[in-house]
C-alpha cells in the first residue's frame, strides 16, 4: 500500500472520477474512469470504489470502481473498472451482471476483496419496476478483476423496502453491503452479505424490517440460510435498515449499522451497531447514537434524499460507526467509535500472534508437509482484571496434523500484559495435507479462577498439488477437424500441472470411460515429477478409437486421474462425436424443425455469411415489431449451444435477443461484427429463440441480425453400453452392471447356457452353464428398446477362469 487517498464519484459529465491525493489530502488529482453514456437517462449511478489491502493479495493494491450503467450499451447493467498503477490509469469497463437476466434493473453495486485477491461484487437485483428488490446478484473474479466468472443470484425471493418505504420521510433502498474475512481467524476468507428485508426471506410477509446476513466458507459458491441480525423482538412492525457490515482484519469480529426505530416513533430514527465474535452466528446489539432525529429530505436534491448509504469500520477491536443525522437541523455526517471488547471486571486471556519454527524441517517458517514444527505463541490478557496461574492447551480438528505437545503453562498476566512462550508446543504435519488448507487451531486458556477463553488463527499449509488442465484432439490419422469423428482413432492430450509449493513425485495419469463407442487403448500414463507451475506442466497422450456406429452428437464422457503418493486430481471431460451443425448451405430451413414467430419469418441470406455461402437472417419488420427463429430441441446431458452472430442495428434500442425457453441469455445492438457465442444449457427439452426486436422509433444500420454455424448439442437419443469386457471364477456369479438412455425397456441374452437373475434388468447377476464353462468365455448382448421403436445392441465378452488347486501332503501321497 503506498498511502495515497482516493475518492470516487459521480463525475460532472455523469461518467465516473476518481481523485487521488499523494500528500494526504492537501491536494487532488481527478481522473475520469468513464465517460458519460450517450443514450437516453445518461448516467453511470450508484458506484463504489475498493482497494485490495491484503497483505497476502497478488493483487495488493489493485483499485476497483463499479456502477450502474443508465442509458448505455450495457443499460441497467453493473459495469466495472480497474487499475493496476495507483489509479492513474483505469481499464476499459466490463459489463459483470448480464447473467442474472433482471426483470428490470441492477443497481447498489459493493465490491470487496478476499484474503488472496479474490474480488467479489454484489447488488441489488430488480425484476420489476417500481417494485422492492427481489434479489442479490454476485459477480467473482480470480485473477485480479482480468476476466469474470458468470454473474450468479446468490438468494432470490426476497423483499427489499426501496417502494414499500418506510414511515421515515426519506427515499429508502435494500442496497446489499458485504465484508470479506481477511484476517488470519477461523473465518478467514468467509464472505458476509447483509440487507433488509421485509419479514422473514423468503416468506417477505408482515410489518417487521428487519437485518439479515447471509454467509459464504466456499468463494461464493454456496450460501447460508438467512440469519437475523437485530436482536430486539420480532413482531412489533419495528424498522431496521440501511445496513452496513465491515469486519476487522485483526480478528475477524463483525460489526453491521443500521438505522433502528425499537424505542422511538415511527418518523424517528437510532443508530445501532450489532457485533459477532463467532462469524455471525450470534449477535450483540449497541447503541452508538446518543439521541433520537427525525429524517427529513435534504433541500435542493433528489427528491426524498437523505442519503443512501451508512458506512463502517474497524480495526484490532476499534470500530468506527458513521451516519447521516440531523439534530441539530441539518444533515451532518456523525461518528462514535467504540472499542469491542470483553466484558468488565475480569481477565480476558486471548490469542495474539504466534511463530512457527521448523527447524526440524526446511527451516522456512512455513507449516509443510510432511515434517514436524514447534508453535511459539503469544497471549494478552486484554481484560480489566489480571490473571493468574494461566495455561493453554492447542488443538485443532483437522486430521493432518498430530500434536506431541498440545499444553503450556504461561504464569501470571498483568492488566494488558503480552507474554510469549517460545516453542510452547510441538506437531508433526501429514504428508498428504493439501496445499493451501487452512488449518484453524484453538487455544483454549484457562487460568485460577477456572474462566475459560478460547481464541482461534489460522495457519496456511504448503504442499505439493495437483490440476488437470484442458483436453486436446489430435486427429491427424482422421479427417484432421480437430474433433472425434465415427470410424477415427485420435490422441487425446491433457495437461496437468502443480500449482503447489513443492514438486509431484512419481506422478501417473490415468484415463477411462464409460462410452460404448469409445476404446482407450492406454489408460495409464507415467508423468514423472512435477515441479510447480505451469510452466512445469507436463501432457498425458491416450489414444482412443471411436466406433463406426458411432452417432453424431453422442457425448464420449472422460473420467481423468493424475496420482502422486498423497495427493491427486481428478476432472471429468465430455466430448461430443460429430458435430450436430444448422449452416443453411441447403438453402432453406428444413434441416432442423425450425419455426418461426413475430412480425415476419425468417430469411436465407447470401449477403452476410460466417462460413460457407448462406446464413440466416432476420425478417423485415416494421417499428415496436419483432422476427423469432425458434427450435424445440431435447438435450441429453449438460452441454452448450454455440452460434455466430452478426448485427447491424439502432444501437441501444434494436436488440438481437438470444433466449433458452423463456430465459434471456444474450443481447446484441448497433454494430456487431461476426462473433461466436456459447452459452450452457441443462438436459432435456429446450427451447432456443433468436428474437430480432425494435423499439417504437428510429431505424440504424442495415436493421436486421444474422446468424451461421449454429452447433446443437447432444441430443436426447437411446444408447446401450453392456460394460467392458471382463473375467470371473467358474464358482461364482458375475454381476453385469450395463448403461442405456433414454429407453423404455432393455433385455439381456446369452451366446452360452448360463442364466440371468434378471434379464430385463441393467444391473444384474449371471451365473455361467456347462457349456460356458467349457469354452472359457462367453459373448453376452445388451438390447435396448426406445421409446420410438429405436433398437441398440452392445455386447461384452465374459471370460471364466477355473480355480487354482491346492497340492496337500494328503493328495500328493
Amino acid at each position: 500500500m503506498n498511502g495515497w487517498y482516493y475518492v470516487g464519484y459521480i463525475h460532472s459529465s455523469g461518467g465516473q472520477g476518481v481523485s487521488y491525493s499523494t500528500d494526504q489530502g492537501n491536494t487532488w488529482t481527478p481522473v475520469l474512469v468513464a465517460p458519460a453514456p450517450s443514450g437516453f437517462s445518461s448516467l453511470l449511478d450508484k458506484n463504489h470504489m475498493w482497494i485490495d489491502n491484503s497483505t497476502t493479495s497478488p493483487y495488493e493494491g489493485q483499485l476497483y470502481d463499479a456502477w450502474t450503467n443508465f442509458g448505455g450499451s450495457n443499460d441497467t447493467e453493473i459495469e466495472i473498472s480497474r487499475s493496476t498503477n495507483n489509479g492513474l490509469n483505469w481499464s476499459s469497463p466490463v459489463n459483470i451482471s448480464a447473467n442474472v437476466n433482471a426483470g428490470s434493473h441492477n443497481q447498489g453495486v459493493n465490491i470487496h476483496t478476499g484474503p488472496n485477491g479474490e474480488v467479489y461484487t454484489i447488488w441489488a437485483i430488480y425484476d420489476g419496476w417500481p417494485t422492492d428488490e427481489t434479489a442479490i446478484g454476485m459477480a467473482r473474479s480470480f485473477d485480479g478483476g482480468a476476466s469474470w466468472q458468470p454473474a450468479t443470484r446468490i438468494i432470490s425471493n426476497i423483499r427489499g423496502i426501496r417502494n414499500s418505504a418506510t414511515s421515515k420521510n426519506m427515499r429508502v433502498n435494500a442496497f446489499p453491503s458485504m465484508a470479506v474475512d481477511i484476517s488470519n481467524g477461523p473465518n478467514r476468507g468467509t464472505i458476509y452479505v447483509v440487507w433488509p428485508n421485509i419479514g422473514i426471506p423468503g416468506t417477505n410477509t408482515g410489518s417487521d424490517m428487519d437485518v439479515y446476513m447471509i454467509r459464504s466458507t466456499d468463494q461464493g459458491n454456496t450460501w447460508s440460510s438467512p440469519i437475523r441480525v437485530n436482536q430486539d423482538p420480532s413482531g412489533l412492525g419495528k424498522q431496521h435498515y440501511f445496513p452496513w457490515i465491515t469486519c476487522d482484519p485483526a480478528n475477524g469480529n463483525l460489526s453491521v449499522v443500521y438505522y433502528d426505530d425499537r424505542n422511538v416513533s415511527g418518523a424517528q430514527a437510532e443508530v445501532y451497531v450489532s457485533n459477532s465474535i463467532d462469524g455471525g452466528n450470534s449477535w450483540e446489539d449497541l447503541k452508538v447514537s446518543d439521541v433520537s432525529f427525525t429524517p427529513q429530505p435534504i433541500s435542493g436534491l433528489a427528491s426524498g434524499y437523505f442519503g443512501d448509504y451508512l458506512g463502517i469500520h474497524a480495526h484490532s477491536r476499534w470500530v468506527y460507526p458513521v451516519w447521516t443525522d440531523n439534530r441539530t437541523g441539518y444533515a451532518m455526517t456523525y461518528v462514535s467509535a467504540f472499542q469491542a471488547g470483553p466484558p468488565p471486571d475480569q481477565p480476558w486471556v486471548v490469542y495474539q500472534t504466534h511463530l512457527l519454527n521448523d527447524a526440524a524441517g526446511n527451516n522456512n517458517g512455513l507449516l509443510d508437509y510432511n515434517e514436524n514444527a514447534l508453535l511459539s505463541i503469544t497471549l494478552e490478557n486484554i481484560g480489566d482484571q489480571p490473571a493468574t496461574a494461566v495455561n493453554a492447551v492447542i488443538s485443532t480438528e483437522s486430521a493432518f496434523i498430530s500434536f506431541t505437545d498440545n499444553a503450556e503453562n504461561f504464569g501470571d498476566f498483568a492488566v494488558g500484559e503480552l507474554k510469549t512462550v517460545n516453542n510452547a508446543f510441538a506437531f508433526t504435519v501429514s504428508p498428504a495435507i493439501p496445499d493451501g488448507e487452512k488449518v484453524t487451531f484453538s487455544l483454549t486458556v484457562t487460568d485460577a479462577n477456572d474462566s475459560t477463553f478460547v481464541s482461534n488463527f489460522n495457519i496456511e499449509a504448503h504442499a505439493p498439488a495437483l490440476q488437470a488442465g484442458n483436453l486436446s484432439i489430435n486427429d491427424a490419422t482422421g479427417n484432421i477437424n480437430g474433433r472425434l469423428d465415427p470410424g477415427e482413432t485420435a490422441i487425446l492430450s491433457i495437461v496437468t500441472f502443480n500449482p503447489g509449493d513443492y514438486p509431484a513425485e512419481g506422478v501417473t495419469a490415468q484415463l477411462t470411460t464409460t462410452s460404448p463407442y469409445a476404446t482407450i487403448s492406454n489408460t495409464q500414463v507415467d508423468l514423472g515429477n512435477i515441479n510447480p507451475g505451469m510452466m512445469n506442466a507436463v501432457t498425458a497422450e491416450f489414444e482412443v478409437s471411436v466406433s463406426p456406429e458411432a452417432p453424431v452428437g453422442h457425448q464420449v464422457a472422460l473420467n481423468y486421474t493424475a496420482n502422486s503418493q498423497y495427493h491427486s486430481t481428478l476432472k471429468n471431460y465430455f466430448t461430443p462425436v460429430g458435430l450436430i451443425l444448422e449452416d443453411w448451405e441447403t438453402g432453406g430451413f428444413e434441416s432442423f424443425d425450425w419455426q418461426f414467430a413475430g412480425s415476419a419469418p425468417w430469411t436465407i441470406a447470401t449477403d452476410q455469411v460466417y462460413e460457407g455461402t448462406t446464413s440466416a437472417k432476420s425478417g423485415a419488420i416494421n417499428d415496436n415489431a419483432s422476427s423469432e427463429l425458434k427450435i424445440r430441441y431435447n438435450v441429453m446431458n449438460p452441454d452448450t449451444i454455440s452460434f455466430y452472430l452478426k448485427v447491424s442495428s439502432e444501437a441501444d434500442y434494436d436488440y438481437l435477443k438470444f433466449y433458452v425457453n423463456s430465459t434471456l441469455r444474450g443481447q446484441w445492438a448497433g454494430e456487431v461484427p461476426w462473433q461466436q457465442v456459447k452459452f450452457a444449457v441443462n438436459p432435456g427439452q429446450q427451447t432456443f429463440r433468436w428474437v430480432y426486436s425494435k423499439d417504437v422509433y428510429v431505424t440504424g444500420g442495415s436493421d436486421c441480425a444474422w446468424i451461421d454455424y449454429v452447433v446443437f448439442p447432444a441430443p436426447l437419443q437411446t444408447t446401450a453400453f453392456a460394460g467392458p469386457d471382463a473375467a470371473t471364477c467358474e464358482q461364482g456369479s458375475f454381476l453385469l452392471d450395463g448403461l442405456a438412455t433414454n429407453y423404455t425397456s432393455v433385455l439381456w441374452a446369452t451366446a452360452g447356457d448360463g442364466t440371468f437373475d434378471n434379464a430385463t434388468q441393467l444391473s444384474t447377476f449371471y451365473t455361467p452353464g456347462n457349456q460356458d464353462l467349457n469354452n472359457g468365455n462367453v459373448v453376452l448382448t445388451l438390447t435396448v428398446n426406445g421409446p420410438a421403436g429405436e433398437l441398440r445392441t452392445d455386447d461384452m465378452v465374459l471370460s471364466i477362469s477355473t480355480p487354482a488347486s491346492v497340492q496337500t501332503a494328503e493328495n500328493l501321497s
